[in-house]
């Protein structure tokens, strides 16, 4: 597999870093750093996407802002890939197009329980690329059932980009989604069971 980088300019403007700042970034995670003589490193160090350590020697490393950038960034195509195989498992405009409607499920729940779009999209491409047997609809089956479980009491309701990961005071990273998704295999069998009896 090799790697190739889209690079939305876009996104790059949302985070206020050139590209010359992403490739500098991208390089320190494949452990390649470039010359940095022409990188405001201070700037990165504030925006929170790197830290720079000073020991004996100057060393930098990437923070969890900068590596969720990189792999949004990021496809892998396959080195055997051939122009009428040419297939990328899940098209990145095809997931932006979606955010949207995954966040749509939140809306007007809570204030602010939609979540950002660049939240929702960062954590949402992470999730579907390390999950790529499930499809987009039951990403969004398992929104509406976990939204129906709060049986229309949303003071706990808990943000749309937080329902894909949330990391909570240095505690394991966790998924709602992932438990949630895993109800609709359950669901489908007790429909089934029922139609038995």
């Amino acid at each position: 597999m090799r790697k190739s980088l889209i690079l939305n300019f876009e996104i790059l403007k949302d985070f206020d870093i050139s590209v010359d700042e992403f490739l500098f970034l991208y390089y320190l995670s494949e452990g390649q750093v470039e010359d940095v003589k022409e990188i405001d490193l201070e700037k990165l160090q504030k925006q929170k996407l790197i830290k720079i350590i000073t020991n004996e020697e100057i060393k930098y490393t990437l923070r969890e802002k900068s590596i969720e950038l990189i792999e949004f960034l990021t496809i892998e195509i396959p080195d055997s890939l051939t122009p009428e195989k040419k297939v990328v498992k899940r098209s990145q405009r095809a997931i932006n197009g979606r955010i949207d409607t995954f966040r749509l499920k939140w809306k007007g729940l809570k204030p602010g329980s939609m979540g950002s779009q660049k939240s929702c999209g960062i954590k949402l491409t992470r999730w579907m690329k390390e999950n790529p047997m499930y499809t987009f609809d039951e990403i969004l089956e398992a929104a509406d059932i976990y939204i129906n479980s709060l049986n229309g009491d949303y003071r706990f309701l808990q943000r749309a980009d937080y329902f894909i990961f949330k990391q909570e005071n240095n505690r394991e990273e966790s998924s709602r989604l992932s438990a949630y998704i895993d109800e609709i295999g359950m669901t489908n069998d007790d429909e089934w069971t029922s139609k038995l009896i």
